[in-house]
């Protein structure tokens, strides 16, 4: 697989290797991870870090957007191990 542009290089960047922003980027163009999915994490990924970074504050609807898909990733969990 060829990657190119600003993805291409985050995945050769090694100071980003145990990074959240990698491992996203793996599961995504591996097919573990679904585009939806993908963007929303990169989203909430990015508003935490201007949570952390810059003390930039959570809208009612981006909590509850990160709420709702932790919700949703934890129903997911529970389905696979009760398969």
């Amino acid at each position: 697989m060829d990657i190119k542009g600003k993805r291409g290089k985050k995945l050769k960047n090694t100071l980003l290797w145990k990074s959240a922003d990698r491992i996203l980027e793996v599961l995504n163009l591996s097919g573990k991870l679904a585009k939806e999915d993908y963007k929303l994490l990169m989203e909430l990924k990015q508003k935490r870090n201007d949570i952390i970074h810059r003390g930039e504050k959570a809208s009612e609807e981006e909590a509850q957007k990160s709420f709702n898909f932790c919700i949703n990733l934890l129903g997911k969990m529970m389905e696979n191990t009760t398969q």
